[in-house]
Protein backbone atom coordinates (compact mmCIF):
# COMPACT_ATOMS: atom_id res chain seq x y z
CA UNK A 1 0.00 0.00 0.00
CA UNK A 2 1.51 3.59 -1.12
CA UNK A 3 1.97 6.24 1.95
CA UNK A 4 -0.79 8.18 0.36
CA UNK A 5 -3.17 5.14 0.46
CA UNK A 6 -2.27 5.02 4.27
CA UNK A 7 -2.78 8.50 4.94
CA UNK A 8 -6.25 8.19 3.77
CA UNK A 9 -6.94 5.52 5.61
CA UNK A 10 -5.43 6.79 9.14
CA UNK A 11 -6.81 10.39 8.56
CA UNK A 12 -3.50 11.59 8.68
CA UNK A 13 -1.97 14.24 6.62
CA UNK A 14 1.08 14.63 4.34
CA UNK A 15 3.13 16.65 6.70
CA UNK A 16 2.08 14.27 9.84
CA UNK A 17 3.51 10.78 7.80
CA UNK A 18 6.79 12.96 7.00
CA UNK A 19 7.20 13.13 10.79
CA UNK A 20 6.42 9.82 11.19
CA UNK A 21 9.01 8.83 8.92
CA UNK A 22 11.64 11.09 10.32
CA UNK A 23 11.24 9.91 13.90
CA UNK A 24 11.79 6.46 12.55
CA UNK A 25 15.14 6.89 11.23
CA UNK A 26 16.55 8.57 14.15
CA UNK A 27 15.36 5.62 16.22
CA UNK A 28 16.71 3.38 13.47
CA UNK A 29 20.29 5.56 12.95
CA UNK A 30 20.61 4.29 16.87
CA UNK A 31 19.54 7.64 18.47
CA UNK A 32 19.08 6.46 22.03
CA UNK A 33 15.64 8.59 23.00
CA UNK A 34 12.81 6.94 25.48
CA UNK A 35 10.55 9.67 25.23
CA UNK A 36 10.70 9.37 20.98
CA UNK A 37 10.64 5.43 21.23
CA UNK A 38 7.50 5.93 23.48
CA UNK A 39 6.00 8.34 21.30
CA UNK A 40 6.68 5.99 17.52
CA UNK A 41 5.78 2.99 19.72
CA UNK A 42 2.33 4.45 20.20
CA UNK A 43 1.28 5.27 17.38
CA UNK A 44 2.24 1.78 15.41
CA UNK A 45 0.23 0.06 18.03
CA UNK A 46 -3.22 2.18 17.57
CA UNK A 47 -3.01 2.37 13.95
CA UNK A 48 -2.82 -0.33 11.24
CA UNK A 49 -1.45 1.94 8.02
CA UNK A 50 1.15 3.51 10.96
CA UNK A 51 2.16 -0.42 11.15
CA UNK A 52 2.10 -0.74 7.19
CA UNK A 53 4.35 2.56 6.90
CA UNK A 54 6.86 1.01 10.06
CA UNK A 55 7.30 -2.12 8.58
CA UNK A 56 7.88 -0.17 5.16
CA UNK A 57 10.96 1.69 6.59
CA UNK A 58 12.09 -1.33 7.83
CA UNK A 59 12.17 -3.00 4.75
CA UNK A 60 13.86 0.71 3.10
CA UNK A 61 16.14 0.67 5.33
CA UNK A 62 18.15 -2.76 5.19
CA UNK A 63 17.76 -2.63 1.60
CA UNK A 64 20.11 1.51 1.92
CA UNK A 65 22.16 -0.60 4.34
CA UNK A 66 23.69 -3.29 2.07
CA UNK A 67 23.57 -1.25 -0.89
CA UNK A 68 25.80 1.31 0.71
CA UNK A 69 28.27 -1.56 1.97
CA UNK A 70 28.55 -2.24 -1.54
CA UNK A 71 26.48 -5.53 -2.40
CA UNK A 72 26.10 -6.04 -5.91
CA UNK A 73 22.74 -7.78 -6.20
CA UNK A 74 24.42 -9.56 -9.36
CA UNK A 75 27.08 -10.43 -8.03
CA UNK A 76 25.94 -14.00 -5.86
CA UNK A 77 28.76 -14.92 -4.41
CA UNK A 78 29.70 -11.29 -3.15
CA UNK A 79 26.66 -11.30 -1.90
CA UNK A 80 26.10 -14.32 0.51
CA UNK A 81 29.32 -13.51 1.61
CA UNK A 82 28.18 -9.92 2.89
CA UNK A 83 24.79 -10.68 4.47
CA UNK A 84 26.50 -13.68 6.27
CA UNK A 85 28.14 -10.97 8.45
CA UNK A 86 25.87 -8.26 10.70
CA UNK A 87 26.24 -5.00 9.12
CA UNK A 88 26.40 -2.13 11.14
CA UNK A 89 25.41 1.46 10.06
CA UNK A 90 24.92 4.59 12.10
CA UNK A 91 25.26 2.83 15.34
CA UNK A 92 22.41 0.46 14.73
CA UNK A 93 23.45 -3.43 13.98
CA UNK A 94 21.38 -5.84 11.60
CA UNK A 95 21.53 -10.14 11.81
CA UNK A 96 22.67 -12.03 8.88
CA UNK A 97 20.12 -11.97 6.09
CA UNK A 98 19.95 -15.16 3.31
CA UNK A 99 21.26 -14.91 0.06
CA UNK A 100 17.74 -14.91 -1.70
CA UNK A 101 16.71 -12.13 0.16
CA UNK A 102 16.36 -9.52 -2.87
CA UNK A 103 14.43 -11.72 -5.25
CA UNK A 104 12.35 -9.67 -6.51
CA UNK A 105 9.48 -12.26 -6.72
CA UNK A 106 9.99 -14.27 -3.85
CA UNK A 107 7.36 -12.92 -0.89
CA UNK A 108 9.16 -14.77 1.12
CA UNK A 109 12.11 -12.98 0.37
CA UNK A 110 10.74 -9.41 1.70
CA UNK A 111 9.33 -11.15 5.00
CA UNK A 112 12.83 -12.31 5.62
CA UNK A 113 14.01 -9.03 5.40
CA UNK A 114 11.60 -7.37 7.37
CA UNK A 115 12.07 -10.08 10.39
CA UNK A 116 16.03 -9.95 10.40
CA UNK A 117 15.96 -5.88 9.86
CA UNK A 118 13.02 -6.01 12.16
CA UNK A 119 15.61 -6.80 15.30
CA UNK A 120 17.40 -3.79 15.11
CA UNK A 121 14.26 -2.61 16.80
CA UNK A 122 13.66 -5.05 18.95
CA UNK A 123 13.95 -3.63 22.28
CA UNK A 124 11.55 -0.95 21.49
CA UNK A 125 9.01 -2.91 19.80
CA UNK A 126 8.66 -5.30 22.76
CA UNK A 127 8.12 -2.32 25.19
CA UNK A 128 5.32 -0.89 22.46
CA UNK A 129 4.15 -4.30 23.07
CA UNK A 130 3.42 -4.21 26.95
CA UNK A 131 2.52 -0.54 27.24
CA UNK A 132 -0.26 -1.50 24.30
CA UNK A 133 -0.91 -4.73 26.51
CA UNK A 134 -1.64 -2.78 29.35
CA UNK A 135 -3.23 0.01 27.91
CA UNK A 136 -5.73 -2.79 26.79
CA UNK A 137 -6.66 -4.16 30.32
CA UNK A 138 -6.71 -1.03 31.59
CA UNK A 139 -10.09 1.16 31.55
CA UNK A 140 -10.39 4.26 30.59
CA UNK A 141 -12.73 6.56 32.36
CA UNK A 142 -15.00 8.47 29.89
CA UNK A 143 -14.27 12.53 30.66
CA UNK A 144 -17.26 14.48 32.16
CA UNK A 145 -19.48 15.99 29.83
CA UNK A 146 -19.22 19.64 29.24
CA UNK A 147 -22.90 21.60 30.17
CA UNK A 148 -21.84 24.79 29.83
CA UNK A 149 -18.63 27.39 29.01
CA UNK A 150 -18.32 30.66 31.25
CA UNK A 151 -18.13 33.51 28.81
CA UNK A 152 -18.22 36.43 31.51
CA UNK A 153 -17.29 37.15 35.18
CA UNK A 154 -17.81 40.63 35.70
CA UNK A 155 -16.49 41.72 38.96
CA UNK A 156 -17.64 38.17 39.90
CA UNK A 157 -16.55 37.35 43.75
CA UNK A 158 -17.30 33.40 43.73
CA UNK A 159 -18.20 31.05 46.79
CA UNK A 160 -17.12 27.79 47.22
CA UNK A 161 -16.59 26.07 43.95
CA UNK A 162 -15.05 23.19 42.81
CA UNK A 163 -15.97 24.54 39.16
CA UNK A 164 -13.51 26.62 37.40
CA UNK A 165 -14.14 30.50 37.30
CA UNK A 166 -12.02 31.73 34.61
CA UNK A 167 -13.66 33.04 31.24
CA UNK A 168 -13.44 30.29 28.66
CA UNK A 169 -13.42 26.87 30.83
CA UNK A 170 -15.72 24.49 30.70
CA UNK A 171 -18.02 23.75 33.40
CA UNK A 172 -18.99 20.17 34.34
CA UNK A 173 -22.37 18.65 36.38
CA UNK A 174 -21.89 20.32 39.71
CA UNK A 175 -22.65 23.41 41.70
CA UNK A 176 -21.92 26.95 40.85
CA UNK A 177 -21.60 29.44 44.11
CA UNK A 178 -22.06 33.34 43.51
CA UNK A 179 -21.28 35.62 45.90
CA UNK A 180 -21.71 38.67 43.74
CA UNK A 181 -21.48 39.90 40.63
CA UNK A 182 -22.89 38.68 37.25
CA UNK A 183 -21.58 35.68 35.31
CA UNK A 184 -22.81 34.59 31.85
CA UNK A 185 -22.66 30.58 30.61
CA UNK A 186 -22.85 29.55 27.46
CA UNK A 187 -25.11 26.02 27.60
CA UNK A 188 -23.43 23.87 24.63
CA UNK A 189 -27.39 23.25 23.36
CA UNK A 190 -27.09 27.04 22.47
CA UNK A 191 -28.89 28.20 25.82
CA UNK A 192 -27.53 31.54 27.40
CA UNK A 193 -27.95 32.55 30.96
CA UNK A 194 -26.82 35.74 33.20
CA UNK A 195 -26.20 34.44 36.88
CA UNK A 196 -26.68 37.49 39.23
CA UNK A 197 -24.99 37.14 43.02
CA UNK A 198 -25.70 36.34 45.60
CA UNK A 199 -26.49 33.15 43.66
CA UNK A 200 -26.28 28.87 44.09
CA UNK A 201 -26.96 27.21 40.96
CA UNK A 202 -26.73 23.30 40.39
CA UNK A 203 -25.67 22.28 36.54
CA UNK A 204 -27.13 18.90 36.18
CA UNK A 205 -27.26 18.76 32.35
CA UNK A 206 -27.16 21.15 29.17
CA UNK A 207 -30.85 20.65 29.49
CA UNK A 208 -31.33 21.36 32.79
CA UNK A 209 -30.18 23.14 36.56
CA UNK A 210 -31.47 24.08 39.26
CA UNK A 211 -31.53 27.28 41.36
CA UNK A 212 -31.38 27.42 44.83
CA UNK A 213 -31.27 30.84 45.69
CA UNK A 214 -30.39 34.09 43.30
CA UNK A 215 -31.65 35.59 39.68
CA UNK A 216 -30.89 34.57 36.46
CA UNK A 217 -32.23 35.52 33.09
CA UNK A 218 -32.55 33.26 29.66
CA UNK A 219 -32.21 33.92 26.21
CA UNK A 220 -33.08 29.95 24.75
CA UNK A 221 -32.94 29.45 21.49
CA UNK A 222 -35.65 27.04 18.90
CA UNK A 223 -32.51 24.69 19.39
CA UNK A 224 -33.05 24.51 23.15
CA UNK A 225 -36.62 24.00 23.93
CA UNK A 226 -37.65 22.32 26.62
CA UNK A 227 -34.91 23.47 28.64
CA UNK A 228 -35.83 23.58 32.44
CA UNK A 229 -34.83 25.56 35.55
CA UNK A 230 -35.62 24.15 38.27
CA UNK A 231 -36.54 25.51 41.81
CA UNK A 232 -37.38 24.61 45.52
CA UNK A 233 -41.02 25.15 45.16
CA UNK A 234 -41.50 24.32 41.21
CA UNK A 235 -40.14 24.13 38.11
CA UNK A 236 -39.88 26.33 34.49
CA UNK A 237 -40.12 24.67 30.97
CA UNK A 238 -38.79 26.97 28.38
CA UNK A 239 -40.36 26.78 24.62
CA UNK A 240 -37.84 28.96 23.33
CA UNK A 241 -37.80 32.19 24.91
CA UNK A 242 -36.50 34.88 26.90
CA UNK A 243 -37.60 35.19 31.05
CA UNK A 244 -35.89 36.43 34.08
CA UNK A 245 -36.21 33.90 37.31
CA UNK A 246 -35.43 34.88 40.65
CA UNK A 247 -35.22 32.21 44.17
CA UNK A 248 -35.75 34.08 47.35
CA UNK A 249 -37.54 33.53 51.19
CA UNK A 250 -38.81 29.95 49.75
CA UNK A 251 -40.67 31.31 46.63
CA UNK A 252 -39.54 31.51 43.10
CA UNK A 253 -40.60 34.64 40.62
CA UNK A 254 -40.37 34.34 36.83
CA UNK A 255 -41.09 36.57 34.77
CA UNK A 256 -41.13 36.72 31.09
CA UNK A 257 -39.81 39.18 28.41
CA UNK A 258 -40.81 37.06 25.64
CA UNK A 259 -42.03 34.17 23.80
CA UNK A 260 -43.86 31.34 26.54
CA UNK A 261 -42.61 29.24 29.25
CA UNK A 262 -44.50 26.42 31.82
CA UNK A 263 -43.81 26.90 35.48
CA UNK A 264 -45.13 23.93 37.01
CA UNK A 265 -45.45 23.67 40.96
CA UNK A 266 -43.60 20.59 42.91
CA UNK A 267 -46.01 20.15 45.71
CA UNK A 268 -49.46 20.96 43.53
CA UNK A 269 -49.54 19.16 40.65
CA UNK A 270 -50.38 22.11 38.20
CA UNK A 271 -48.90 23.63 35.63
CA UNK A 272 -49.25 27.10 33.77
CA UNK A 273 -48.80 28.86 30.45
CA UNK A 274 -46.88 32.61 30.88
CA UNK A 275 -46.70 34.36 27.62
CA UNK A 276 -44.54 37.82 27.13
CA UNK A 277 -45.31 40.08 29.92
CA UNK A 278 -46.55 37.44 32.66
CA UNK A 279 -45.17 37.24 35.51
CA UNK A 280 -45.79 34.49 38.17
CA UNK A 281 -45.31 33.20 42.21
CA UNK A 282 -44.61 30.22 43.09
CA UNK A 283 -45.04 28.83 47.05
CA UNK A 284 -45.63 25.65 48.25
CA UNK A 285 -49.02 26.07 48.39
CA UNK A 286 -50.20 28.30 45.56
CA UNK A 287 -49.07 29.66 41.69
CA UNK A 288 -50.36 33.13 41.51
CA UNK A 289 -50.03 34.37 37.60
CA UNK A 290 -49.73 38.35 36.95
CA UNK A 291 -51.15 38.92 33.24
CA UNK A 292 -50.41 42.82 33.64
CA UNK A 293 -48.09 43.73 31.12
CA UNK A 294 -44.89 45.97 31.63
CA UNK A 295 -45.38 46.08 35.20
CA UNK A 296 -42.56 46.03 37.66
CA UNK A 297 -42.12 42.35 39.70
CA UNK A 298 -42.04 41.45 41.87
CA UNK A 299 -45.03 43.43 42.52
CA UNK A 300 -45.15 46.54 45.89
CA UNK A 301 -47.35 44.02 47.95
CA UNK A 302 -44.53 41.07 47.91
CA UNK A 303 -41.78 43.98 48.26
CA UNK A 304 -43.43 45.24 51.42
CA UNK A 305 -44.01 41.55 52.78
CA UNK A 306 -40.13 40.21 52.18
CA UNK A 307 -39.59 43.88 54.27
CA UNK A 308 -41.70 42.65 57.00
CA UNK A 309 -40.01 39.79 56.72
CA UNK A 310 -36.48 41.07 57.28
CA UNK A 311 -37.99 42.80 60.38
CA UNK A 312 -37.57 38.88 61.77
CA UNK A 313 -33.57 38.48 60.36
CA UNK A 314 -30.91 40.39 61.95
CA UNK A 315 -27.51 39.96 61.16
CA UNK A 316 -24.62 41.03 63.24
CA UNK A 317 -20.77 41.27 62.14
CA UNK A 318 -17.75 40.41 64.65
CA UNK A 319 -17.10 44.29 63.65
CA UNK A 320 -20.02 46.00 65.09
CA UNK A 321 -20.17 46.71 68.67
CA UNK A 322 -17.69 45.12 71.20
CA UNK A 323 -17.48 42.73 68.81
CA UNK A 324 -13.73 41.63 67.73
CA UNK A 325 -11.59 39.31 65.71
CA UNK A 326 -8.04 38.08 66.21
CA UNK A 327 -5.80 34.74 66.14
CA UNK A 328 -2.99 33.98 68.18
CA UNK A 329 -0.01 31.57 67.17
CA UNK A 330 1.61 29.08 69.48
CA UNK A 331 5.36 29.74 70.33
CA UNK A 332 8.33 28.97 68.46
CA UNK A 333 6.02 30.30 65.45
CA UNK A 334 7.19 32.72 62.89
CA UNK A 335 5.27 35.95 63.15
CA UNK A 336 3.14 36.21 60.47
CA UNK A 337 0.29 38.89 62.17
CA UNK A 338 -1.85 40.06 59.67
CA UNK A 339 -4.38 43.29 60.09
CA UNK A 340 -6.79 41.49 57.56
CA UNK A 341 -6.55 37.95 58.00
CA UNK A 342 -7.49 35.42 60.60
CA UNK A 343 -4.88 32.50 60.32
CA UNK A 344 -5.66 29.22 61.01
CA UNK A 345 -3.20 25.69 61.53
CA UNK A 346 -2.69 23.00 63.34
CA UNK A 347 1.01 21.59 63.65
CA UNK A 348 2.16 17.55 64.45
CA UNK A 349 4.35 19.76 65.75
CA UNK A 350 4.00 22.26 68.76
CA UNK A 351 5.49 25.08 66.59
CA UNK A 352 3.49 26.98 63.58
CA UNK A 353 0.10 26.51 65.71
CA UNK A 354 -2.42 29.01 65.19
CA UNK A 355 -6.47 29.54 66.28
CA UNK A 356 -8.65 32.42 65.31
CA UNK A 357 -10.99 34.22 67.74
CA UNK A 358 -14.56 35.68 67.39
CA UNK A 359 -16.35 37.87 70.01
CA UNK A 360 -20.24 39.02 68.64
CA UNK A 361 -22.03 41.99 70.71
CA UNK A 362 -25.61 40.15 70.48
CA UNK A 363 -26.55 43.08 72.73
CA UNK A 364 -26.81 45.17 69.59
CA UNK A 365 -29.98 42.33 68.52
CA UNK A 366 -33.49 44.40 69.29
CA UNK A 367 -34.76 41.72 71.09
CA UNK A 368 -33.18 38.99 73.43
CA UNK A 369 -31.14 36.17 71.81
CA UNK A 370 -34.05 33.51 73.26
CA UNK A 371 -36.34 35.14 70.53
CA UNK A 372 -34.94 34.13 67.93
CA UNK A 373 -35.39 30.29 66.98
CA UNK A 374 -32.32 29.44 64.12
CA UNK A 375 -28.74 31.20 64.37
CA UNK A 376 -26.34 30.78 61.41
CA UNK A 377 -22.28 31.61 61.10
CA UNK A 378 -20.81 32.63 58.05
CA UNK A 379 -17.27 32.34 57.52
CA UNK A 380 -15.32 34.18 54.38
CA UNK A 381 -11.99 31.95 53.47
CA UNK A 382 -9.00 33.61 51.12
CA UNK A 383 -5.68 32.50 50.17
CA UNK A 384 -2.60 33.37 53.02
CA UNK A 385 -0.27 33.11 50.71
CA UNK A 386 1.56 31.04 53.15
CA UNK A 387 2.52 26.64 52.90
CA UNK A 388 1.24 25.01 50.09
CA UNK A 389 -2.54 23.38 49.34
CA UNK A 390 -0.78 20.38 47.80
CA UNK A 391 0.75 19.39 50.79
CA UNK A 392 -2.54 18.75 52.65
CA UNK A 393 -5.27 16.69 52.15
CA UNK A 394 -8.78 18.35 52.46
CA UNK A 395 -8.93 19.66 55.71
CA UNK A 396 -11.98 19.62 58.84
CA UNK A 397 -12.01 22.62 61.12
CA UNK A 398 -14.41 22.92 64.47
CA UNK A 399 -15.99 26.31 65.93
CA UNK A 400 -16.25 26.52 69.21
CA UNK A 401 -18.32 28.73 71.86
CA UNK A 402 -15.94 29.71 74.80
CA UNK A 403 -17.95 28.44 78.30
CA UNK A 404 -16.54 30.86 80.69
CA UNK A 405 -18.31 34.01 80.13
CA UNK A 406 -16.12 36.54 82.29
CA UNK A 407 -13.23 35.48 79.79
CA UNK A 408 -15.24 37.32 76.16
CA UNK A 409 -13.49 41.05 77.22
CA UNK A 410 -10.56 39.72 75.57
CA UNK A 411 -8.68 42.40 74.27
CA UNK A 412 -7.83 42.21 70.48
CA UNK A 413 -5.03 44.60 70.47
CA UNK A 414 -3.26 42.60 73.42
CA UNK A 415 -4.52 39.16 72.61
CA UNK A 416 -1.52 35.92 72.46
CA UNK A 417 -1.16 32.56 73.19
CA UNK A 418 -0.64 32.28 76.14
CA UNK A 419 -3.24 34.66 78.06
CA UNK A 420 -6.06 33.28 74.94
CA UNK A 421 -9.21 32.11 76.78
CA UNK A 422 -9.44 28.67 76.16
CA UNK A 423 -5.58 27.48 75.90
CA UNK A 424 -3.70 26.89 79.15
CA UNK A 425 -0.13 28.12 78.51
CA UNK A 426 2.06 25.74 75.82
CA UNK A 427 -0.91 23.53 75.47
CA UNK A 428 -3.16 23.10 72.39
CA UNK A 429 -7.08 24.64 72.83
CA UNK A 430 -8.75 23.21 76.27
CA UNK A 431 -11.46 21.00 75.25
CA UNK A 432 -12.56 21.00 79.10
CA UNK A 433 -13.12 25.14 77.90
CA UNK A 434 -14.76 25.21 75.00
CA UNK A 435 -18.02 22.71 73.39
CA UNK A 436 -18.29 22.06 69.72
CA UNK A 437 -21.06 24.08 67.86
CA UNK A 438 -19.86 23.34 64.50
CA UNK A 439 -17.89 21.57 62.33
CA UNK A 440 -16.73 22.34 58.01
CA UNK A 441 -14.20 21.28 55.29
CA UNK A 442 -12.31 23.27 52.65
CA UNK A 443 -11.22 20.77 50.33
CA UNK A 444 -7.26 21.25 49.27
CA UNK A 445 -8.33 22.33 46.18
CA UNK A 446 -10.44 25.49 47.45
CA UNK A 447 -8.89 28.85 48.04
CA UNK A 448 -11.41 30.84 48.22
CA UNK A 449 -14.86 30.42 49.38
CA UNK A 450 -17.76 30.94 52.36
CA UNK A 451 -19.01 28.41 54.68
CA UNK A 452 -22.82 29.17 56.57
CA UNK A 453 -23.05 26.69 59.43
CA UNK A 454 -26.35 26.39 61.00
CA UNK A 455 -26.46 24.15 64.25
CA UNK A 456 -28.84 23.54 66.73
CA UNK A 457 -25.80 23.25 69.05
CA UNK A 458 -25.15 26.93 67.52
CA UNK A 459 -27.98 28.33 68.39
CA UNK A 460 -28.57 26.95 72.03
CA UNK A 461 -25.60 28.31 72.84
CA UNK A 462 -25.91 31.94 71.89
CA UNK A 463 -29.67 31.51 73.61
CA UNK A 464 -27.76 30.56 76.64
CA UNK A 465 -25.69 33.84 76.77
CA UNK A 466 -26.40 36.35 79.82
CA UNK A 467 -23.96 39.12 79.06
CA UNK A 468 -24.17 40.59 75.93
CA UNK A 469 -21.10 38.83 74.24
CA UNK A 470 -20.50 35.52 72.96
CA UNK A 471 -17.02 34.19 71.82
CA UNK A 472 -15.88 31.59 68.96
CA UNK A 473 -13.07 29.47 68.69
CA UNK A 474 -12.02 28.21 65.06
CA UNK A 475 -9.44 25.55 65.33
CA UNK A 476 -8.43 23.12 61.93
CA UNK A 477 -8.68 19.55 62.99
CA UNK A 478 -6.41 18.44 60.07
CA UNK A 479 -3.14 18.25 60.70
CA UNK A 480 -0.21 19.51 58.81
CA UNK A 481 3.77 18.30 58.81
CA UNK A 482 5.98 20.86 58.58
CA UNK A 483 6.53 24.62 58.08
CA UNK A 484 5.65 23.95 54.70
CA UNK A 485 1.97 22.73 55.03
CA UNK A 486 -0.66 25.11 54.27
CA UNK A 487 -1.79 27.85 56.58
CA UNK A 488 -5.95 28.22 55.89
CA UNK A 489 -6.84 32.19 56.35
CA UNK A 490 -10.71 33.76 57.01
CA UNK A 491 -11.35 37.63 56.41
CA UNK A 492 -11.28 39.37 59.78
CA UNK A 493 -12.87 42.74 60.54
CA UNK A 494 -10.66 44.88 58.60
CA UNK A 495 -10.22 43.03 55.39
CA UNK A 496 -10.86 45.46 52.23
CA UNK A 497 -13.21 43.27 50.06
CA UNK A 498 -14.44 40.33 51.49
CA UNK A 499 -17.23 40.96 54.56
CA UNK A 500 -16.15 40.00 58.58
CA UNK A 501 -17.57 36.50 60.09
CA UNK A 502 -21.22 37.76 61.12
CA UNK A 503 -23.90 36.11 63.32
CA UNK A 504 -27.60 35.80 61.15
CA UNK A 505 -30.62 35.42 63.70
CA UNK A 506 -34.15 34.32 62.08
CA UNK A 507 -37.44 33.58 64.10
CA UNK A 508 -39.35 31.07 63.37
CA UNK A 509 -40.50 30.12 59.56
CA UNK A 510 -37.90 32.52 58.04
Amino acid sequence: MSRSSDSQESGLNSLENEEFFAQVDRLLDGAVDEALEAEVMAQVTRDEARKRQFAERLYLNGMIGHTLQGVSLADGSELQQALAMPIKKSGTASGAVPPWLFSVVSVIAILAMFAVTYQTSARWMRTAETVASQEKNTPLSAPAPVVAILTHVGRCQWGSNAQPTSVGTALHAGTVELIAGVAELSFVNGAKMKLEGPAVLDLVSPMRCRLASGAVTMSVPASAQGFTIESPTGDVIDYGTEFGMRVEQGRAHVQVFQGEVEVASKNLKETERLFQGHATTMTTTRIDVEKQPNKEYPSLEEMRAAQVAMKSRHRIPSSEGNGAAEYVYSPGSYNNMSETLLLVKHQAEQSWRRIAYLRFDVSKLPETVKDYNAVSLTLSFVPSGIGYASTMPDCDFTVYGLLNEEADSWSASGLTWENAPGINGEEDLNRSLVVPLARFRIDRDETTGVRVLATPELTEFLKQDTNGLVTLVIARDTLGVGSSSLVHAFAGNRHPTVAPPSLEFRKRGE
